[in-house]
């Protein structure tokens, strides 16, 4: 994963890690986008609509999404506890790795 990120990801790029790897971006050479670095519970509506705009004006082209299930509980996936922003990265982002160890799943913004 560290080798597939930085063979991708420019140095100035910026790179959205969720919900639970926040130690990622020190391990990448990068800083957190955005000040919410653990989204582990169920965000509200609003929460989760900051939290896209927050990625959208931060201009974040690359996403880091770890989904499984916390502590084995379905509820506690992103895609489940951040249902609009995963709606968001489905949308906006293509998915680049698919089969990588933990579920991680690797996304850029289209073009």
């Amino acid at each position: 994963l560290e080798r597939a990120i930085a063979e991708r990801v420019l140095p100035d790029e910026l790179i959205f890690i969720a919900p639970n790897r926040p130690a990622f971006y020190p391990l990448f050479g990068k800083v957190a986008p955005v000040w919410w670095i653990y989204p582990l519970w169920k965000a509200s509506s609003d929460e989760q609509l900051a939290l896209i705009s927050a990625l959208e004006e931060r201009g974040v082209d690359w996403a880091l999404i770890i989904e499984e299930a916390i502590d084995g509980r379905e509820e506690l996936r992103f895609s489940s506890t951040h249902a609009l922003v995963w709606a968001h990265i489905q949308r906006e982002f293509e998915e680049l790795l698919k089969k990588t160890p933990r579920s991680d799943r690797l996304f850029h913004r289209r073009e």
